[in-house]
This record gives structure tokens, C-alpha cells and sequence, in this order.
């Protein structure tokens, strides 16, 4: 049984540390990274007679950005589109605090 207990705990401890977590607003985004591959682009019998290059995958990374409708340093600036009204403040991205409604984008 006591085996059985520390098995439970080492998965949820495993599990835990294995969640995405959002870290304010931030994202992470997928940046593919490529290089030219030769290869042979016509054979005369087993002879290649013309060389041409194609880009394939080298590698994956992730860079970490600010989510949508966010912005500044910390990605913690959430961003009104309109703007909030004078007097209000942006509290989410799109919202606005002590109004009902943004005012129209002005021209």
C-alpha cells in the first residue's frame, strides 16, 4: 500500500511539472529553421550531371512573444482596440473598466 501511495504522488508531482503554464502573457511560437540540401537534379545514367539545392528543416525552436492582445516588456499591457474611454482603464485585452462599451475608433 505504501508502495502503492508513492507511486500516486511521483505521477501527480510528474504530471504537474509536465502542464503548460501561461506565464502572464506570454506565448511561445514555433520558429522553423532551415538549410539548403543539395542534390541531384538530372542523372545521365548513373552519372548526376546537374546539382540544384531545395530548403529542408534543420530544426525546431520556440521563442517566447507576447500572447494576443498583449503588450509591453512584461506582456502584462493588455491592448484596447478602440482605445478605452478617458477615465477608464484597459483590464483585459478588448475590455475596458467603468464603461459599458468602447467608443467608436475615432478618425
Amino acid at each position: 500500500m505504501e508502495r502503492r501511495a508513492l507511486l500516486v504522488c511521483l505521477c501527480v508531482v510528474l504530471f504537474t511539472i509536465q502542464l503548460p503554464s501561461t506565464n502572464g502573457g506570454y506565448c511561445n511560437q514555433r520558429v522553423t529553421n532551415y538549410y539548403a540540401q543539395q542534390y541531384c537534379a538530372s542523372y545521365w545514367w548513373w552519372w548526376c550531371t546537374k546539382h540544384a539545392y531545395r530548403r529542408a528543416v534543420h530544426f525546431y525552436s520556440y521563442k517566447k512573444t507576447c500572447c494576443l492582445g498583449y503588450k509591453g516588456d512584461d506582456c502584462l499591457t493588455p491592448i484596447c482596440n478602440p482605445p478605452c474611454a478617458s477615465g477608464c482603464k484597459c483590464v483585459a485585452p478588448n475590455q475596458c473598466s467603468g464603461q459599458a462599451a468602447p467608443r467608436p475608433p475615432q478618425q
